[in-house]
């Protein structure tokens, strides 16, 4: 469990892992970074990624398809 849940209620930078545990994850942080990324998808919050983030995420989305596929 998140001990903090008031972050959740915060504009902030999102890194790629946030992205990751929304798309491709199912352990204990994955609901609340949907739920996370769900209020900035209707504007709730703002959420801010760089170009970096952008990058690194499509490169670890393709590595998971790639292993996935693997299998």
């Amino acid at each position: 469990m998140i001990s903090n849940l008031n972050l959740l209620n915060v504009d902030a930078f999102i890194d790629t892992n946030i992205f990751l545990y929304t798309f491709k994850s199912n352990n204990k942080f994955s609901r609340y970074c949907g739920d996370y990324i769900s209020r900035v998808k209707y504007g709730e919050l703002l959420g801010f990624v760089s170009p970096l983030v952008i990058s690194e995420l499509f490169y670890k989305m393709i590595m998971i398809e790639i292993s996935e596929t693997k299998k």
